[in-house]
Order: structure tokens, then C-alpha cells, then sequence
């Protein structure tokens, strides 16, 4: 984040923009924070953000913008990286070539899924007595909490799988692609990531909700960050 804050302050800069900034002082020090700004610049109003906002900034950007798909692949993993979440407008999405007609929908579900999960992180604990909130998951895991390493993994990629074949926007993808056959997607148990997991696994707070994932992660399947390492 530092590096961002360093980067947005030199764009204000270079632009010359006299920024004079009044009301920080209502901006909660913790817990989750919902900033829609005025869209006045492409690149201004973000940097503004990045450069004088005391806390952490996850920025969502509208990617319809870019003109080539070398262009759209860089952005995305840039955005990855600073874990912005990422959508396209319908509107605008329509340069051929780089956009394909499902992505619309598929950007701004994942788009969606990304920035409730950045507010769940930053929500503050329940202090008061008598608001009780529970942290156990309404639905059970899509894995044994007791199963071996080679169980874990395969159990992931059945849940995986279970995804793609109940996503008509991933089975879309595949047929676009050529692959429209039921029986390759058995055969090679194609699945697809949707940011479900974290979901359905126990609350990261509990304790067997942070061995399970200290698992996938030894596995490959999770990362550092606490995320999932596949998406898409």
C-alpha cells in the first residue's frame, strides 16, 4: 500500500492538482468504511484517495477501458495484486477482441463477491453483551476437516467441479472455447473457482476454521493473504 500511496502522490503532481482536503476527522479509524466518491477524473479522484485517506484503499475499477487484451491481462493482475475488486460496464465493454459477450455478467459477479468480502474483513468485533452474532457457517464445508492432504485436495477439486457444472456463465466460457462436451468435463474434472470456498469453510476466527485453511494453504490451494490461489 505504501507503494500505491508513494505512486497517486507523484500522479497528483505531475498533474499540478491543488488538493485541500477537510472532514478526515469523520472517517472511522476502524471497521468497514463505503467511500462513493464524485467521479471527477479517471485517475485523479483515485490517487486523491490513495495519497491522503489514512487507511488502507481497495479502489473498484470499471477495466472497460483498456484497448487490447495484453493491455486487459496486465491491468487485471495489477488489480489483483492491490486486491481491487474489478467490473466492466455493460456500456462500455465493447471493444471486439478484447471482451468477450459473458463477461460482463461474470466481472460484475466476481466484482461483487470481491468487495463484500473486503468489507467482511473490515468489520470491527461485536463488543456489546447483548448483541450476539454467530460465526458458525449456515451451510456445512465442502470438506472434511479430518481428511488427509491427498482427501483435502480432492474434495476441493469436487467442489470445484460441482461449481462449474451449476455456472451456465463457466460453461459458456467452455463452449466458446470448444469445449462442449459433458463428457471431457467429467473425464478431466474441469472445475472452476468462484471465491466460494472461503464461504463455506468455518469462520477464519475459529480455530478450526484457521487449520483448514493453514492446510490448503500447504497444499497450494490457498495463499499467503488467506485467499483462494485459483480464479476463474
Amino acid at each position: 500500500m505504501r507503494g500505491l500511496r508513494v505512486l497517486a502522490g507523484a500522479s497528483l503532481r505531475r498533474h499540478g492538482a491543488a488538493v485541500s482536503v477537510e472532514g478526515c476527522e469523520h472517517l472511522p479509524r476502524s471497521g468497514a468504511v463505503l467511500i462513493v466518491a464524485h467521479h471527477y477524473h479517471h485517475l485523479l479522484d483515485g490517487a486523491l484517495l490513495l495519497a491522503r485517506l489514512p487507511r488502507p484503499v481497495h479502489i473498484l475499477v470499471a477495466l472497460d477501458w483498456v484497448r487490447s487484451r495484453s493491455q486487459r491481462v496486465w491491468m487485471e493482475r495489477a488489480c489483483r495484486s492491490a486486491r481491487w475488486p474489478v467490473i466492466l460496464r455493460p456500456a462500455q465493454a465493447t471493444v471486439p477482441g478484447v471482451f468477450d459477450s459473458g463477461d460482463v455478467r461474470r466481472y460484475l459477479r466476481r466484482g461483487l463477491r470481491d468487495a463484500v468480502e473486503l468489507l467482511r474483513e473490515g468489520l470491527p468485533g461485536v463488543t456489546d453483551e447483548t448483541v450476539k452474532h454467530s460465526t458458525v457457517r449456515a451451510l456445512p464445508p465442502p470438506v472434511k476437516l479430518d481428511a488427509d492432504d491427498q482427501a483435502l485436495l480432492d474434495q476441493v477439486i469436487g467442489y470445484y467441479h460441482e461449481s462449474l457444472k451449476k455456472s451456465p456463465e463457466a460453461l459458456g466460457y467452455l463452449q466458446r472455447r470448444g469445449i462442449d462436451r459433458s463428457e471431457a468435463i467429467e473425464r478431466f474434472k474441469l472445475g472452476f473457482a468462484d471465491r466460494t470456498l472461503g464461504l463455506r469453510l468455518p469462520n477464519k476466527q475459529r480455530k478450526d476454521g484457521a487449520d483448514i485453511r493453514a492446510r490448503l494453504e500447504k497444499i497450494g490451494l490457498y495463499r499467503e493473504s488467506g485467499h483462494e490461489h485459483f480464479n476463474g
